[in-house]
């Protein structure tokens, strides 16, 4: 789960920056108008983001679940079978999953390595990091590994 909100990060400074590239918004005459717009549309960027990175996670929560029904059959008030339980829609998910992850992973080895400064500036380099810094000491500062373990 931690991994996945990382990667959302990384995807929304990645679309932010594109974002900011292409004018999104039409210019009108009123600054109070255009401000107006600008805002709304920066709010609904970020909560559709959230929004997708929330329901990843969600999947993510079910994943043990889905595995463990997977590899074998197992008891609940009835035989669970895995081709039942595990339909290739929640499968296909898991997978895309696990491919963001290997994703985030690599792009953390790529910004903490010692030639991307000659591919990024420091400044970007140190935006990326604090991004990362705010995300783990501010984001996730109720988050807990405990939890993670009633997750059934």
């Amino acid at each position: 789960m931690l991994i996945e909100t990382g990667m959302s990060l990384f995807e929304t400074i990645d679309k932010w920056e594109n974002r900011k590239i292409k004018k999104q918004i039409p210019n009108t005459k009123k600054k109070w108008l255009n401000n107006t717009l600008q805002f709304l549309s920066d709010a609904a960027f970020v909560l559709s983001n959230v929004s997708n990175a929330m329901n990843r996670i969600e999947g993510i929560k079910k994943f043990n679940d889905l595995k463990n029904a997977g590899f074998y059959v197992d008891y609940k008030n009835e035989i669970l079978i895995p081709q039942k339980i595990v339909v290739k829609e929640s499968y296909n998910s898991i997978l895309e999953t696990s491919n963001r992850l290997i994703i985030f992973y690599k792009q953390l080895r790529i910004l903490f390595h010692p030639s991307i400064a000659k591919h990024l500036s420091n400044d970007k380099i140190e935006e990326i990091k604090n991004g990362l810094h705010v995300f783990i000491n501010d984001t996730l500062k109720d988050f807990s590994f405990k939890e993670i373990n009633k997750i059934k």
